[in-house]
This record gives C-alpha cells, sequence and structure tokens, in this order.
C-alpha cells in the first residue's frame, strides 16, 4: 500500500509532540507523563494500521481498541491538572461508564472489524465538553498567561482534534462506500486536523517544559 504525501506529513509530524514531550520530562511531572504515553500510543497505533492495510488485513479492531485508550488517557490527563475538581471525582465514573459502553457496541452496534462510528463520537464529545471546561477554568482566572500555560495549549489541541474528529466521524459510513482514491481524498481533511493537532500538543510540552 503506497502512502500519500499527507499521510506521510501526518506520521512524520507525531515525531514533534513525542520529541518536545520527552525533552519536558526533566520536570517530573506526571502530567507530561501521561500525554508521552498517549503520543506514543498514538504513533504505534498509526504504524500498526498502516501495516496491516499494507496486507490488507482489517485494522479497525485495532483502531477500536485504540479509542478506548485516547479516551482513557487524555481523560486522566484532564484529571490531573486542577481544572475540575467535579471531573477529577467523575472521571472513574465515566471513564467506567465508557468502557461498559464500548463494550455494549462491540457487540451490537459496532463489532470491533468495523468503523467506530458511535462509540468514538460519544468519547470525542465528553473529550471535547471537557476540553472546552478546561479553556473556561483558564480563561477566568485572570492570573493566568493563557499562551504560556501548557494546560491552554492542551485543551486547545484536544478541543480542535476531537471536535473535528465529531464531524468526520458523521460520514465513516459513507467512506466505507468510496473507491480507495475517493476515500485518500476525504480522510487526508482527518490527517491534516491529525497535524495541526500535534503542533498544538507540541506546544503545551514547550511551555510545560519553560515552566
Amino acid at each position: 500500500m503506497k502512502l500519500s504525501a499527507i499521510n506521510v506529513i501526518e506520521l512524520g509530524s507525531n515525531i514533534i509532540p513525542l520529541g518536545a514531550a520527552l525533552r519536558s520530562l526533566t520536570n517530573k511531572r506526571r502530567a507530561a507523563l501521561v500525554l508521552i504515553i498517549f503520543i506514543s500510543g498514538s504513533l504505534a497505533t498509526e504504524l500498526i494500521t498502516i501495516y496491516l492495510g499494507s496486507r490488507h488485513i482489517n485494522n479497525h479492531f485495532v483502531l477500536n481498541i485504540y479509542n478506548v485508550f485516547e479516551f482513557l488517557v487524555l481523560g486522566y490527563y484532564f484529571s490531573t491538572i486542577e481544572i475540575s475538581k467535579r471531573w477529577k471525582t467523575m472521571y472513574p465514573i465515566i471513564g467506567g461508564a465508557y468502557i461498559i459502553t464500548w463494550i455494549v457496541f462491540k457487540f451490537t452496534l459496532e463489532p470491533v472489524n468495523v468503523p467506530a462510528e458511535y462509540s468514538h463520537t460519544i468519547s470525542a464529545g465528553i473529550l471535547s465538553c471537557v476540553a472546552v471546561r478546561a479553556l473556561c477554568f483558564l480563561i477566568e482566572d485572570e492570573h493566568i498567561i493563557l499562551y504560556r500555560d501548557e494546560r491552554f495549549w492542551m485543551a486547545i489541541a484536544t478541543l480542535f482534534s476531537y471536535f473535528m474528529n465529531i464531524v468526520m466521524y458523521g460520514y465513516i459510513n459513507a467512506l466505507a462506500r468510496m473507491n480507495m482514491q475517493e476515500a485518500i481524498k476525504f480522510w487526508s481533511i482527518h490527517w491534516v486536523v491529525s497535524i495541526v493537532g500535534n503542533f498544538l500538543f507540541a506546544l503545551g510540552f514547550v511551555w510545560n517544559r519553560k515552566t
């Protein structure tokens, strides 16, 4: 399977936040470690799905598992950065409820070998709402310089990436009916969103290291 130029760029863009994250380890912050796990998991998932796709093996089961991984890891990140005591308390409950919902969906509406239209939309919606809450908290605090705060960039990156994913996954069934060329053109939007999201995550790591 030949990768498109935009796919190669998107894949390489994962190195930027990962490199910035590894440099930020000097701060020894738990939040930084959590995000390094998230970025590493994202890169590993992309490499695995590309490999399986090149062998004409269904790779949707990998993406379905990754959806749970990203929801739990990013959700945990936002529970550690002191933006909302309510989310910190509710995270274990919402995380557990999502896992149960995900399992039910895999046995009913969307098996693991098909795109995660419903479960991914739910997780992306929750993460988008949490990111908005984080931004509201930061904006309301007049002592915080937004562009110099790691949490601001992480919330912006999460909101941008997952809100756009909600829009993309609304057309996932249409994507399945497209031929390969049409599908690549359509999914290029997702890759562009990922590239921008990776740069935003990298900015968060840069400020994490400076502060």
